[in-house]
């Protein structure tokens, strides 16, 4: 698969992952932004998040007793977009919570992450090996990864 084959609808439609990995200023974040907008251009619900911020919703709506209504309108995307995966390590509740989330998308919907580590180093992120392994079955399993070098994704969506 190509870049430009996650433009098609058939990505969303299949719900499908991908994982978009590499160094800073590659064009991660742009790319995934551009097959969001794709995505709604097809009629698809789509939510964007950097990683952080949706971990700090997710533990808000847990601390008001809210997080079952949060996750009932995320679950409403079909494409759900989860940006600099990695960049800030996460509590063990935060860690929790963002499984969930993964978990509950998981063969019902469409997850993109973009991230600079590679998954050798989630455990960093999420403290505990067993829910990291998980984390990544579930986002490898019926997905597309890509590692972008520099200028690579540039070339790959004209």
């Amino acid at each position: 698969m190509e870049f430009r084959d996650l433009l098609q609808p058939a990505f969303v439609f299949e719900k499908k992952n991908s994982n978009l990995y590499g160094n800073a200023g590659n064009g991660k974040t742009h790319l995934a932004q551009a097959i969001g907008l794709e995505a709604c251009k097809q009629d698809k619900v789509v939510r964007f998040f950097r990683t952080a911020a949706l971990v700090n919703r997710l533990s808000e709506a847990q601390k008001k007793s809210e997080l079952n209504a949060f996750m009932k309108t995320l679950m409403k995307a079909d494409l759900i977009i989860c940006d600099e995966w990695g960049y800030v390590p996460l509590d063990r509740d935060g860690s929790k919570l963002l499984f969930q989330v993964i978990s509950e998308c998981y063969e019902q919907r469409s997850v993109i992450i973009t991230t600079n580590l590679e998954f050798s180093k989630w455990v960093h992120i999420f403290y505990d090996e067993q829910m990291t392994s998980a984390m990544i079955d579930l986002l490898v399993h019926h997905s597309h990864c890509f590692c972008s070098k520099a200028k690579a994704l540039e070339s790959g969506i004209g």
